[in-house]
């Protein structure tokens, strides 16, 4: 099942609430979010469905999505961190959400909550070639695969729902938008 937009916004307020705690840096690039050269890896742009569109999705995941829809963003002026969200309706459902935190350290010390956390018929994976870390969360109870990825101070976690025999298929969609949505300027 897709994220609603009130688990969405408990997702982006938890992400405040932890990223008030502090944190090891695992990118090297001292906290800041920026790449050895000073360039902001997480610009900004006014909303994920934009860039990852309805027709791109489908093709990449082999769906029959019938329609994109951005929800609230989080302004970084109100303590959130910048977010987009896609929901893609229709079919089996999708979801992307983009999260630019203040510092990598906060990405990072948010992404590592969310991977601890334990959950009954959940499966956690770490997952290679996807930013600088990754995992995946499986639900076969639920039949949804989510895959969190960070990236200095980016974080996306995108989400799906799978029919039976099909979920090899929903991380492979995962993967590729994930690897896409870190890389979108």
């Amino acid at each position: 099942m897709v994220l609603t937009k009130r688990l969405a916004g408990l997702i982006l307020f938890g992400s405040v609430v932890l990223a008030c705690g502090s944190s090891s840096n695992t990118t090297g690039d001292g906290g800041t979010g920026m790449d050895s050269g000073g360039t902001n890896l997480c610009p900004a742009f006014s909303d994920v469905c934009s860039k990852e569109t309805l027709m791109h999705v489908n093709m990449v995941c082999s769906k029959a999505l019938t329609m994109a829809k951005p929800t609230d963003s989080a302004s970084p002026g109100m303590g959130l961190p910048q977010s987009s969200v896609c929901d893609y309706s229709g079919g089996d459902g999708a979801q992307i959400v983009r999260m630019c935190f203040a510092s990598s350290a906060e990405a990072s010390f948010y992404y590592s909550n969310e991977h601890k956390k334990m959950e009954t018929g959940v499966t956690v994976t770490d997952l290679t070639g996807i930013g600088d870390m990754a995992f995946m969360r499986v639900d076969s109870m639920l039949m949804s695969t989510k895959i969190y990825a960070i990236k200095a101070n980016l974080m996306t976690v995108l989400t799906t729902s799978w029919a039976a025999g099909a979920q090899m298929a929903a991380q492979t969609c995962l993967t590729t938008l994930s690897n896409e949505t870190l890389a979108l300027k």
